[in-house]
C-alpha cells in the first residue's frame, strides 16, 4: 500500500506539472454584429414597426411571388399575434392595368400593406445587396428572385434572403424562427417553421462540428474516465487520488452520471474565435462539465475524474 501511495504521490505531482505548464484557454469570442441597419424605414412607412418586407418588381403576373405572398398569408395570425406587420414593397405606376392589379392584390393578400416606389429607393436597394441604378435587367432580377426582410422595431434586418433557389414555405418558415426568436408566443409551429428549425439544427451542427476539427480547446472529454484503463500498478487507475478516497468518487461519478440532474440557468452562448456560435445542447453539456470538474478538482486534489479520457 505504501508503494501505490508512493506512485499516487509522484503521479500527482507530475499531473500538477503539466496542468502549470499548459498554455491557458484563449479568451472567449465576442459574439457576431449586430445586424445592419435598412436605411430611412420612414421612407416605407415602417419607422419604429416589427415587420416582415417583401421587395418585389411588380403586381400580377408572377406565380413565384404569388406563392410567397401565399406563404405569408397562412402565417398571418401569428404574425399579427407577434405585432408583425406585413408590407410588399414594388415599384409605382399609375397605369390602369397596374391599378387594377393593385386592386386584385389587396384584396387576395389582405394581411399585407402595399407600398410604391420602389424604384426610388436607392439607398434601401443597396443595403439589401440589389444594384443602385433601376433599369430593365435590375426590375427582372427582382421580378425572379424577390427579397424577403424581417426589420425589427429599431430598423435593423434581423433575417435578410433571396428567392433565388429557395422554396417559398422555406423562406417564410426561417423567418417565422427568427421572429419567434424575438417575440417568444409559445404557440404551436407551422409546418414550415418545422421544416427550417429541422434544417437550421442540421446546419448548426455541422458548422460547430467542423470548428471542433480545428480548435481542439473547444471540445469537450465523451469517454468515461475508467473506459478500458488497466488495473495494473504500472498504470493506475486515477493517478493523483488518493486510494482511500478513490471508492467514493467512482460511487459519486457514477451517481451523477446516471441521475441527470437538471440546470436551471439559462447558458449563455459559446461562440469560436470566428464567430461560429454552438449549438444550445453543446454549449450547455460544455458548461456541465466543466463546473462539475472543477468540483471534482476541488475535492479529489486537483483531479477530476469525469475529465480524465481513456488511454484510445
Amino acid at each position: 500500500l505504501e508503494e501505490r501511495l508512493v506512485e499516487a504521490a509522484a503521479a500527482l505531482a507530475a499531473a500538477e506539472e503539466r496542468a502549470a505548464a499548459a498554455p491557458p484557454p484563449p479568451p472567449p469570442s465576442p459574439p457576431p454584429s449586430e445586424a445592419p441597419l435598412l436605411p430611412s424605414p420612414e421612407e416605407l412607412g415602417v419607422d419604429g414597426q416589427l415587420c416582415a418586407l417583401v421587395f418585389y418588381a411588380e403586381d400580377g403576373n408572377n406565380p413565384k411571388l404569388e406563392e410567397l405572398l401565399d406563404a405569408f398569408e397562412d402565417e398571418a395570425a401569428e404574425l399579427a399575434a407577434c405585432g408583425c406587420a406585413l408590407v410588399g414593397v414594388r415599384k409605382a405606376e399609375e397605369t390602369e392595368k397596374a391599378c387594377g392589379k393593385e386592386a386584385e392584390y389587396k384584396e387576395r393578400f389582405p394581411s399585407f400593406n402595399f407600398v410604391g416606389g420602389l424604384e426610388k429607393l436607392v439607398e434601401q436597394r443597396v443595403a439589401l445587396g440589389l444594384p443602385r441604378e433601376w433599369g430593365v435587367l435590375e426590375e427582372r432580377e427582382l421580378y425572379y428572385d424577390p427579397v424577403v426582410v424581417l426589420l425589427t422595431a429599431e430598423g435593423r434586418m434581423q433575417y435578410t434572403v433571396s428567392h433565388a433557389g429557395l422554396r417559398a414555405p422555406y423562406m417564410v418558415g426561417n423567418l417565422m424562427r427568427e421572429l419567434h426568436g424575438l417575440v417568444p408566443t409559445g404557440a404551436q409551429r407551422s409546418r414550415a417553421e418545422e421544416e427550417a428549425v429541422r434544417v437550421a439544427a442540421y446546419d448548426e451542427n455541422a458548422a460547430w462540428a467542423k470548428v471542433l476539427e480545428e480548435d481542439e480547446s473547444l471540445r469537450q472529454p465523451t469517454r468515461s474516465w475508467f473506459d478500458a484503463t488497466p488495473r495494473t500498478s504500472s498504470r493506475p487507475l486515477l493517478a493523483g487520488v488518493d486510494a482511500a478516497a478513490l471508492p467514493e468518487a467512482i460511487d459519486e461519478y457514477l451517481a451523477a452520471e446516471l441521475g441527470g440532474a437538471e440546470e436551471e440557468e439559462e447558458e449563455a452562448p459559446l461562440y469560436s474565435k470566428d464567430g461560429v456560435k454552438a449549438p444550445a445542447w453543446f454549449a450547455r453539456a460544455k458548461r456541465l462539465s466543466e463546473a462539475k470538474q472543477a468540483e471534482e478538482r476541488e475535492r479529489w486534489n486537483g483531479t477530476a475524474p469525469s475529465a480524465t479520457p481513456g488511454p484510445f
